[in-house]
């Protein structure tokens, strides 16, 4: 069973003691993963449930039915749900079928994913199901925005928290086959800005050819100098689809220049940098505000933050009322 969750990359220490806890058979019937998104925690909560619906004791045999039909992505007593897609009704009716008896007299399952994007109907249709869970039932949830869970929620859960991988586990990710197309330069750019996620690395890796022209833009207005990006604005804001790109492209930038940053003052005027570009996104794709202002907004407001960073939804409060962003 361990050789199964070494090949997991990262996270080590809470694998083994997850192992221990069903091992010990004293796994909670309600666990939530919390950490970055792109880093496992899903994966890891698939390898959990599958060891717990085998139909051995010790071990994940790959050969039970149990074991055959999870790989086949058809298990009855396996459900998952994507918070950021899913409508209460569908949450309800999960929950009714998790509540049944298992078909293969193993486990009944249920995987959430994006847990902080359910509403607040879905929430209350779960909440009963986690104060008083059957024998046998687990539920995982996963989050990459933990603060964001009500803590009625989390009160009722064992959380664990996963951190970002680290460059040497990115990179050994990297090796595989199906990256073999990628430069050793361009891996190395992958490595640096993926901010320790998979997820990270696979949209960087779609849109390589426009990171060094977006990673040259930020530094320049980092160190003040606004005209590059003026004309870099010129050419981006007939483009929204393109807009959309490049601002999750400077989000990563700017999320990995944070944490590499030791003067307090670089690191607020990039974190106000980066709730910028999330103001930005909604007023442009929400609100349909004029591409180009936005962005030269937030360039301008990186490029002259001195000793007070600005905040662009103090400047646009109104317009931004009732968007989460």
């Amino acid at each position: 069973m361990v050789e199964v969750f070494m090949r997991v990359v990262g996270h080590k220490n809470q694998i083994f003691k997850l192992l221990e806890l069903l091992q010990g058979q004293i796994f909670p019937s309600a666990i939530l993963f919390a950490g970055p998104a792109g880093v496992g925690k899903k994966l890891i909560a698939s390898k959990i449930a599958k060891h717990i619906m085998c139909e051995k004791t010790d071990i994940i045999c790959e050969t039970c039915k149990s074991c055959i039909l999870f790989e086949a992505n058809n298990s009855p007593d396996l459900f998952s749900i994507d918070g950021a897609n899913v409508l209460v009704e569908e949450v309800r009716e999960t929950i009714n079928k998790l509540l049944l008896k298992s078909f293969l007299n193993t486990a009944k399952i249920l995987i959430i994913d994006n847990a902080d994007q359910l509403n607040a109907q879905s929430y209350n249709a779960l909440l009963k199901t986690v104060e008083e869970p059957r024998e046998n039932t687990y539920i995982f949830l996963i989050t990459s925005n933990y603060s964001k869970l009500p803590q009625t929620l989390i009160s009722r859960c064992q959380l664990w928290n996963f951190n970002a991988l680290s460059n040497d586990e990115v990179e050994s990710v990297l090796k595989d086959s199906k990256f073999n197309e990628i430069s050793a330069e361009d891996k190395k750019i992958l490595v640096e800005f993926s901010c320790g996620s998979l997820e990270n690395v696979n949209y960087l890796r779609e849109y390589l050819d426009q990171v060094v022209e977006v990673r040259s833009i930020f530094h320049s207005v980092c160190n003040g100098d606004i005209s590059k990006a003026l004309g870099y604005i010129e050419k981006l804001k007939k483009d929204k689809e393109k807009v959309k790109i490049h601002l999750g492209i400077l989000k990563l930038l700017a999320r990995n220049e944070l944490s590499e940053q030791k003067s307090t003052l670089l690191k607020r005027k990039i974190a106000i940098f980066i709730e910028n570009i999330s103001v930005a996104e909604a007023l442009i794709f929400e609100r349909n505000l004029n591409t180009g202002y936005v962005l030269q907004s937030i360039f301008f407001k990186l490029a002259n933050a001195q000793n007070q960073p600005k905040s662009l939804a103090d400047d646009f409060e109104q317009l931004i009322d009732g968007i989460v962003v």
